[in-house]
């Protein structure tokens, strides 16, 4: 697909440059661009965490009141800023314009966005204090080879885990551990990537990563490796079932492309039509197309004529 997109790409390219933007408007690119994309992922994340008619268990506190700030938009009571006056005129107002008021269901982004700001990541110091040197997960180990070895049956099965030895701190270099010294050290069993180091006066010296190693030899690396492509065999046959009908899209698309070039040819555009493939209809006009639909399909609330009402009171915030 990459190649293809590179192709196309270079034709639409020659073919402005060329003064044919009749021909370049005809080609159909077979990815989205990143601009695209990016605009696309938005929208449709916006629209997932922005629903309100959820049914997400226990959410039933997570209510709020709302307040209708003219042509349609609604905004949540905590999002306003308000001064007393303001207050007390919003007040005032909603008493003699009941449908300016709802109470809706909280959607997971307004949950979510609440005392986020008021939020502190826990130093290292507060991770050893809550998990304890002492007591469970401390441990003195010795550095051999550049690796450090640990081992917990409370943590990863009770097999051994192997981290680097070498630390870091926020915002600083990575230091290297001295080889056959001893450190004291401590397992988070909730962040297992990586290990707490301290000295030998319970000084913490920062986090070494987690050492992932793989055995070249090992038949069991293999057999799981077979194993593993068997399942994405039977996967792939299920999805090429599955998307038959995306793929005789792209063949469409692959000849559309093709029949494009070949009539640049005969334009005598010195441009040779790669054997590479595009739909009469451009993909990227489709995607414009749902993303317009996306953001106007917003239905009105039930049982709400605003079209009635004819006050505004987005003075008022």
């Amino acid at each position: 697909m990459r190649r293809e997109a590179e192709q196309v790409a270079f034709w639409q390219a020659a073919l402005r440059a060329k003064g044919r933007d009749d021909l370049a408007d005809k080609i159909d690119m077979p990815v989205m661009n990143f601009e695209d994309f990016t605009e696309y992922l938005t929208i449709k994340y916006a629209l997932i965490n922005g629903r309100t008619d959820h049914k997400i268990s226990g959410w039933g506190r997570n209510k709020t009141i709302q307040y209708c700030i003219g042509n349609g938009c609604w905004v949540n009571e905590h999002d306003l800023r308000q001064s007393p006056e303001q207050k007390m005129m919003l007040q005032a107002l909603v008493g003699q314009h009941p449908d300016l008021v709802r109470e809706t269901d909280l959607s997971p982004a307004d949950v979510w966005k609440r005392g986020k700001g008021r939020l502190v990541r826990l130093p290292l110091a507060a991770y050893v204090d809550l998990i304890g040197d002492d007591r469970d997960f401390g441990r003195t180990v010795r550095v051999i080879d550049g690796l450090i070895r640990v081992q917990d049956k409370f943590c990863n099965n009770g097999e051994p885990i192997i981290y680097l030895a070498e630390i870091s701190n926020d915002g600083q270099a990575p230091v290297r551990l001295i080889d056959r010294k001893e450190y004291r050290v401590v397992i988070n069993p909730y962040a297992l990537h990586e290990l707490i180091v301290l000295d030998d006066q319970g000084r913490i010296l920062g986090r070494a990563p987690q050492y992932v190693r793989v055995n070249p030899l090992s038949e069991d690396l293999y057999k799981t490796i077979g194993k593993v492509e068997a399942r994405k065999a039977a996967d792939m046959a299920r999805q090429k079932a599955r998307w038959q009908a995306e793929n005789n899209f792209n063949a469409s698309r692959h000849q559309a492309n093709k029949d494009v070039m070949h009539e640049a040819d005969q334009s005598d555009l010195g441009l040779i039509t790669p054997s590479v493939p595009g739909t009469a209809r451009g993909r990227r006009m489709v995607r414009k197309e749902d993303m317009s639909a996306l953001l106007s399909d917003t239905p009105p609330p039930a049982n709400n004529d605003e079209s009635a009402v004819e006050v505004n009171i987005s003075d008022l915030f």
